[in-house]
């Protein structure tokens, strides 16, 4: 007998919280880049992850500097402009700063503070040119402290980025000793890219570590694409980056981080149990800017294997251990606490969000194994795309595509028409993702059904719609872990049973040693319950014989002689199934080489040899 977990616990997690205050609700405004009504590309965002293990507090609009490689003047680059109506609160141009008086600086700024008294925030372009010979005074910063500037007045051209080609116009909102989003006010900010999720990682909670600095040890699975075998309090760390749309032309200068992330580990039990919310990058504290600070630590994996990337031109994406996000604050003891919870399969979902509400969801399947030990977590999957990895509710693209269900393999109708009044060939692949060999003798059900093409598909189908359940019994040598088992079923539908038009094939497993197909109204895939969009067509029927038809004179056959006749297929006739032959009585027929008489002379019944 196999051993089905039970499921019914909760899931526990360690929170700490470090509050901070909401930010205050701020106008909205236009690019600090002219034009200031069109969408610019960002090099880097708020919150991302920085050089020196520290965290960005503004945003990287990438623009053409005033200067050129060559140091020639740049006159088609953009202007800097205020956004918000108010004064000149400071600006970086001693004449003891050598670096701000450098023509090649990229030091130089200046902050405005708001006319209005409701927003108490102050506003900073950073990364000004400066003009110290005086051969550009039409071009560079001519704002003094205590200048009044509205909305849309220019301020400087940018300044030349020696580090990459990475030139920008850093933007930043300072609210007291936080900072804000400036995307919050930003208008228009039409990115719709979601962000992207390269995988997610398991790995014994960094807190538990006896080195701060000591690489992770990772939790792997015991085979191929099966189930991660994870124990204790674990620690959940997603790869992940974003790109807004106008960052395309930018090449590997585009990656961004994300604004909000959340994740859940639900058991086969609850598939849809509730989320766990981290902290949205509406504002961060000043001490996140700070080198090599606790709270980025926290955030983001800075060990092997999983090293965030820290310079401006690294296209590959960050490392955020998503456990320690918890909310109001982050911290290293964040975890997902598996001693509190039941042995047994959890499908681990993990969500980022843009700052457009652009989404992304990733699924990955881990089997809890704490003492007593040995323990086998049973895990039968087919899947419904290639990334989905048997986690639930799928939420990957598309759904209907399954990698799993071949309808008619190696013919013309592969994968894209079922037959009607016809056979049809259906091949299902089933895998073990759990976490150990099933034995010998180990029984299981692979079922087969059709419905409409829908992510709302209802189990169990209507009776009429349920074509068979074939009962696979393992034989010799048991079921590896990590490897597959196809059955084929024979399908021989009648066009009083199915309609013809789009329709979708769907294949489940039922029955021990895994869990029963869920059904539930936020459930409605399944990680051993998959489908796949096929068009149902009426079968063509027989071919029509086409014949052509010689006749053979009497007068051209010689007494005790025989006759060969060789016939071929005329180019305009491609389609001559069938050669008739007309044979007068009087001859005698005695062999016929490479065919046969289907036909007699002038309507005359066949004759036999």
């Amino acid at each position: 007998m196999l051993r089905i977990p039970d499921f019914c616990s909760l899931l526990v997690v360690s929170l700490v919280s470090t509050l901070v205050a909401a930010p205050p609700t701020l106008a909205q405004t236009g690019w600090p880049v002219e034009p200031a009504n069109v969408d610019h590309p960002m090099g880097q965002s708020f919150g991302e992850f920085q050089i020196n293990e520290k965290q960005h507090v503004g945003i990287d609009i990438m623009v053409l500097p005033m200067f050129d490689e060559n140091d020639h003047v740049n006159f088609a680059a953009p202007w800097a402009i205020v956004t918000v109506a108010g004064k000149v609160r400071a600006r970086d141009q001693a004449i003891d700063d050598v670096e701000c008086n450098d023509h090649l600086s990229r030091y130089c700024y200046i902050s405005i503070e708001p006319t209005d008294p409701s927003n108490p925030a102050v506003y900073y372009y950073r990364h000004l040119q400066v003009d110290p010979y005086g051969a550009y005074p039409d071009l560079v910063i001519k704002r003094i402290v205590g200048d009044a500037v509205a909305v849309g007045d220019r301020i400087a051209k940018i300044a030349w980025w020696d580090s990459s080609g990475f030139h920008h116009l850093h933007y930043e909102i300072k609210n007291g000793t936080a900072y804000l989003n400036p995307l919050a006010e930003i208008i228009p900010n039409p990115d719709t890219d979601p962000p992207h999720i390269e995988d997610i990682y398991f790995a014994v909670d960094d807190n538990d570590l006896p080195n701060p600095s000591a690489d992770w040890t990772q939790f792997h699975p015991r085979a191929g694409g099966a189930c991660t075998v994870v124990s204790g309090e674990t620690d959940i760390i997603v790869e992940a980056g974003d790109r807004d749309d106008a960052g395309v032309s930018l090449g590997d200068l585009g990656q961004l981080w994300v604004y909000d992330m959340r994740w859940r580990a639900c058991p086969d039990a609850d598939p849809n149990c509730p989320w766990q919310n981290t902290r949205p990058l509406d504002i961060i504290p000043d001490t996140w800017k700070d080198s090599w600070n606790e709270h980025t630590r926290a955030q983001f994996s800075t060990r092997d294997p999983w090293t965030s990337s820290t310079w401006y031109d690294d296209p590959d994406p960050d490392y955020a251990i998503i456990t320690n996000y918890v909310t109001g604050g982050v911290s290293d003891s964040g975890n997902w606490d598996t001693n509190a919870i039941s042995n047994g399969s959890y499908s681990v979902s993990v969500e980022l969000t843009d700052f457009a509400g652009n989404k992304t969801v990733l699924n990955r399947r881990a089997c809890v194994e704490n003492s007593p030990t040995p323990i086998c977590t049973t895990e039968l999957t087919i899947r419904d795309n290639t990334d989905d990895y048997g986690a639930i509710p799928y939420v990957g693209r598309p759904f209907w595509e399954s990698p799993d269900i071949t309808s008619n393999p190696g013919t013309a109708d592969e994968d894209k028409n079922i037959l009607v009044d016809a056979d049809n060939l259906i091949e299902v692949r089933a895998w073990n993702n759990g976490s150990c060999d099933l034995p010998a003798g180990t029984t299981y059900d692979v079922c087969l059904g059709w419905d409409l093409p829908s992510a709302s598909v209802p189990h169990p189908l209507p009776a009429s719609q349920q074509v068979s359940c074939t009962t696979e019994t393992i034989g010799s040598g048991g079921w590896a872990v990590g490897t597959s088992r196809t059955t084929s079923i024979t399908w021989h539908p009648t066009a009083a049973e199915v309609p013809s038009g789009l329709h979708c094939l769907v294949a489940w497993i039922d029955k021990s040693p895994d869990d029963e197909v869920q059904n539930t109204p936020s459930v409605v895939l399944d990680d051993n319950r998959a489908q796949q969009n096929i068009t149902f067509v009426d079968a063509p029927s027989p071919p029509t014989p086409i014949y052509t038809s010689f006749w053979i004179n009497p007068q051209d056959m010689m007494h005790g002689r025989s006759m060969a006749a060789t016939f071929r297929y005329s180019r305009n006739q491609p389609t001559i199934s069938r050669i008739r032959l007309h044979i007068p009585p009087e001859l005698v027929l005695e062999e016929i080489i490479g065919g046969a008489v289907v036909g007699g002379y002038r309507g005359d019944p066949p004759r036999e040899l």
